[in-house]
């Protein structure tokens, strides 16, 4: 049985909604189960969890400066593993 993921937003979509006035640090948890990554963030009070499949397990805090770059990896991670599967 396949659990389907969540359509994930785009790095576009993400990066939008990060306004130079929401300047908050990220939490990034990753879960032990099924390995997954969630990233929540907070931007003009609302909180949007982003889930991602990750091999390791880490509980982590990162700036918003290093948060762009951080979407970018796990969005190439995610793509490459995507391929492998078909």
């Amino acid at each position: 049985m396949t659990a389907t993921m969540p359509k994930l937003p785009s790095y576009s979509e993400l990066v939008c909604k990060l306004s130079e006035d929401s300047r908050r640090e990220f939490l990034i948890e990753l879960g032990t189960e099924k390995l997954q990554r969630v990233i929540e963030y907070s931007v003009n009070q609302e909180h949007l969890p982003i889930t991602l499949t990750m091999d390791t397990t880490q509980f982590v805090v990162v700036s918003m400066d290093d948060m762009e770059r951080l979407i970018a990896e796990l969005a190439a991670e995610l793509a490459a593993s995507r391929s492998v599967e078909t």
